[in-house]
């Protein structure tokens, strides 16, 4: 009677641990990682949360410090995965950071069914600090009423995208422009001005969601295009703008500067068992 009972503990312990063995297998068991220390250099703080991996992906949330008075640019494709058995990357996509800005953003690997693992190695590569100061490049005035649809200046080409619209009170001016250079792009349609035949400027201005922007649509990769819709409002006792002779000036609109790599310790994270218990 006793063996008989010790065979079946035997039994049951023996489906148990393969039950467990096989849940640790099962493709959405999750394997969490201890918490590091944040990366922390004069240009950059990084802090790296939730970090946790399923057979099919690793992900966690990176939120990211600039301290800088430059962009920080983070090319996503260039952060390795190092696990064990092989390398991986990320799906390419350009993450800009305002100078004294942060952002929180979810980066992920997939593309394999091994991710299951108890420790792995990230190297950070595809830290960049773009500088906002640099050379302008000087475009050509465009007179209005516009004698052609193009124009170009350096590694700039820019072409007439829409309607002209040119009455009393309001002018817009509407172009897409192309960069066809190899660094990157910092295109500031706020530079934008209109000049009157007695040479006085007025500023273009936003006129609601005629003028779409976002947070990093300035900065323009090579073969990227950035639209532009430059509006200028002047008081009608000042210039009557749908008879004036006008001439658009993008002034320090273009500018063209270059990646400057940040250079940072690689990470290197264990499991969590505690953690890994109890988000399973």
């Amino acid at each position: 009677m006793r063996t008989m009972r010790k065979e079946l503990i035997i039994i049951l312990s023996v489906a148990l641990s393969t039950f467990a063995l096989s849940a640790q297998k099962s493709p959405g068991y999750e394997i969490h990682y201890k918490i590091v220390e944040a990366v922390l250099t004069d240009a950059v703080k990084l802090e790296i949360i939730d970090n946790h991996c399923q057979a099919e992906f690793c992900k966690f949330k990176l939120k990211i410090t600039n301290n800088s008075k430059d962009y920080i640019v983070l090319i996503t494709e260039e952060l390795e995965f190092v696990l064990e058995h092989s390398t991986y990357n990320p799906a390419a996509k350009n993450i800009i950071i305002y100078p004294y800005k942060s952002a929180t953003k979810s980066i992920t690997v997939d593309g394999d069914s091994r991710f299951q693992v108890e420790n792995y190695a990230l190297n950070l590569k595809g830290f960049y600090r773009l500088p906002i100061e640099s050379e302008s490049v000087i475009m050509e005035k465009i007179a209005l009423p516009a004698q052609k649809n193009e124009f170009n200046a350096g590694n700039f080409n820019c072409k007439i995208n829409g309607e002209i619209i040119k009455e009393t009170k309001v002018t817009e001016f509407p172009c897409i422009c192309t960069y066809k250079g190899t660094d990157v792009a910092i295109i500031n349609q706020s530079k934008i001005v209109v000049k009157l035949e007695g040479g006085q400027e007025y500023a273009t201005i936003n006129r609601g969601s005629k003028l779409q922007t976002t947070k990093t649509d300035n900065i323009v990769f090579p073969g990227e295009k950035k639209k532009i819709k430059a509006v200028f409002k002047v008081p009608a006792k000042i210039s009557d703008m749908q008879f004036a002779n006008l001439e658009i000036d993008f002034k320090d609109t273009f500018k063209e500067s270059k990646l400057i790599p940040i250079i940072l310790p690689a990470q290197n994270f264990v499991i969590d068992p505690g953690m890994t218990q109890g988000k399973n």
